[in-house]
């Protein structure tokens, strides 16, 4: 898909939190350096959010403006929001940063 032209972070914010809940990245404390996993298009890291030990899967964006790939994340994100299973991690919310998605 065709960029549509450079999206904000306040753009980016205002889509995503019509839909899931927005964590500002700052409440993410003792974010771990260490990988403790990925994927093709992810990489998980430990965090402690409100006192909890949590997975923060940074979703890396290959092409910032591609509008089909943004949206792939967002779907995702939504998807997440509303799965509830023993066996599947808990999902809090969305931290997003120009060049970051959390």
């Amino acid at each position: 898909a065709a960029a549509a032209g450079p999206i904000s972070n306040a753009k980016l914010s205002q889509i995503v939190s019509s839909q899931v809940k927005m964590i500002p990245f700052h409440q993410l404390k003792q974010m771990d350096t260490k990988l403790h996993g990925q994927g093709a298009t992810s990489k998980v890291y430990k965090a402690c959010y409100k006192k909890r030990d949590v997975a923060v899967k940074y979703m890396q964006v290959r092409h910032k403006n591609d509008v089909t790939e943004l949206t792939l994340l967002f779907r995702e994100s939504i998807l997440s929001d509303t799965i509830s299973h023993k066996n599947i991690v808990k999902f809090y919310g969305v931290s997003i940063d120009v060049d970051r998605f959390y």
